[in-house]
């Protein structure tokens, strides 16, 4: 039971670190993108 709950917020964290990192990476390549005009 505890390995479960465990487990399930693991794989819930890392999705929420993923599409963070997705996001910010995006910012990234936007900010870029506008400064090298």
């Amino acid at each position: 039971m505890t390995q479960n709950v465990r487990g399930v917020t693991r794989s819930r964290f890392g999705l929420v670190t993923h599409v963070s990192l997705r996001a910010r990476d995006a910012q990234t390549a936007h900010w870029i993108r506008i400064n090298s005009r």
